[in-house]
């Protein structure tokens, strides 16, 4: 988790903007998995009840720029694992969470298998 921390800092944070949500291994990955990727709203939190896992974070656009999904994604993992906002759920899942002051901004499960092998998939869209 370090390597990782370390490589959002040095690689992922400055290069909003350049990732690819629409990537085809991105989503095979995804749907192979049965991973859920949506917004913290009621539509999305219905929908992640569907799936076996499950990531569902804050995506605003900022100001003046195109939105980057998988760049938001990147970071909110980056944050749970700095902040120690990780913790396990029975053998094989971790569940995520990130927060800004006392708002929820990400939380999510996950099988612990799928966690690097999705930040991997998401860096190189």
């Amino acid at each position: 988790m370090f390597d990782y921390l370390k490589d959002y800092q040095d690689n992922i944070k400055t290069n909003f903007g350049k990732y690819n949500l629409s990537d085809k291994r991105l989503q095979k990955f995804l749907s192979v998995n049965d991973i859920y990727l949506g917004r913290l709203n009621q539509k999305c939190k219905d929908k992640a009840s569907k799936h076996q896992y499950y990531i569902l974070f804050e995506q605003n656009k900022p100001r003046n720029k195109e939105n980057d999904v998988v760049h938001h994604l990147l970071r909110h993992l980056r944050n749970a694992i700095a902040h120690g906002r990780i913790s396990k759920k029975g053998k094989n899942l971790y569940r995520l969470s990130d927060k800004k002051e006392e708002n929820t901004t990400m939380f999510s499960e996950l099988n612990y298998k799928l966690f690097f092998d999705l930040i991997d998939l998401a860096k190189n869209t």
